[in-house]
């Protein structure tokens, strides 16, 4: 065996890291690890006054929501809480933390101006 010869076969990638690992919405099951407070507070640490906590009561699964303040102002919270209730909270089991991008586009169908 002295005459064995080691051999490593590696992959190696990375990419860039950006923080928070999230844009625009983060759903905080029940029973998290971190807890909704401690990570509204981390993230309020990373970036001051740019996320919202929403505590809900919408389903025992979900203990509530970090939401990007941006994408508040464009979108009324009863609004955005429903489409979430219909399309992300049915796949969360409790204790998941999980990222949801949503590419929010406001657009006009017609616009008249007099004058």
């Amino acid at each position: 065996m002295k005459g064995n010869k080691k051999k490593y076969h590696i992959n190696l990638s990375f990419s860039n890291a950006t923080l928070p690992p999230f844009k625009d919405i983060l759903v905080i099951g029940n029973n998290c690890p971190q807890g909704k407070f401690g990570i509204a507070k981390s993230f309020n640490l990373l970036l001051p006054d740019e996320f919202e906590l929403i505590e809900t009561n919408i389903n025992d699964k979900i203990d509530g929501l970090l939401i990007n303040k941006k994408l508040l102002a464009k979108i009324d919270i009863e609004k955005l809480i429903a489409i979430l209730e219909k399309n992300v909270f049915p796949y969360i089991l409790p204790g998941e933390i999980i990222k949801v991008d949503m590419d929010l586009k406001v657009v006009f169908e017609s616009i008249e101006l007099e004058g």
